[in-house]
């Protein structure tokens, strides 16, 4: 079965309030199917884009790796 973005879910200290600036971070993604079923192979398209807490206009570069096994890492 595909990947599905309504039952895919994302965690880790990236996602939360209050990050320490010019420091790598990175939160998780996985992908999951129609089922709720993490899926286990890699390959799937993610667009990724976050944007300054103060300046909402400002997008910052991430990076996205494919870990392979339904999992992915963002790092920014």
């Amino acid at each position: 079965m595909n990947t599905r973005a309504q039952t895919s879910l994302a965690y880790g200290p990236g996602l939360l309030k209050d990050v320490l600036v010019g420091q790598p971070i990175e939160f998780v993604i996985q992908a999951r199917n129609d089922l709720n079923e993490n899926r286990l192979s890699g390959n799937d398209e993610f667009e990724i884009v976050i944007k300054s807490a103060t300046d909402r206009k400002k997008e910052i570069e991430n990076t996205l790796t494919d870990r392979g096994d339904g999992s992915y890492l963002v790092t920014y």
